[in-house]
């Protein structure tokens, strides 16, 4: 039986080997540790990113529309919220030029883990427990709940 991070990895062996992958990029996925939950760890065009999800989204379309077949990572996904703006400007830009932009954007993120005792429902995060007295950059839906 496989977990999801080694099919994750398997497919971006795929992907590199067959057909035609060119750049894995985010932060903290290239070697020597291979993302957050090693998902790229022996990926040969795997490289590291600054902490700026906006670049990686950015840098993803650019290499996109330029004809790369590229996998922008963001780490997690709480802190994908700020790039929403552009990945609308990715699909109104095919939308507006009636499919004369096609072009292969992936982007990959992580929901997080599974602990071995599952909280219920509604129960905060790490990222937003009342212990820290500022919430990081997730949105804490289960407070607004």
């Amino acid at each position: 039986m496989s977990t999801m991070v080694q099919a994750i990895r398997m497919a971006l062996h795929v992907a590199e080997e067959r057909h035609d992958l060119t750049d894995v990029f985010g932060e903290d996925v290239g070697p020597p540790l291979g993302g957050a939950f090693t998902a790229t760890q022996g990926i040969k065009c795997a490289w590291n990113t600054p902490l700026d999800e906006r670049g990686i989204v950015g840098a993803s379309i650019g290499l996109a529309l330029a004809g790369c077949r590229n996998v922008g990572e963001i780490q997690f996904c709480d802190y994908a919220y700020n790039t929403i703006d552009l990945l609308k400007l990715a699909g109104l830009q095919t939308w507006s030029t009636n499919g004369g932009t096609r072009s292969t954007r992936r982007r990959r993120t992580s929901p997080g883990s599974r602990s071995p005792s599952p909280r219920p429902r509604g129960t905060p995060t790490a990222s937003c427990s009342p212990a820290s007295s500022t919430p990081t950059r997730a949105s804490c839906w289960s407070r607004r709940r």
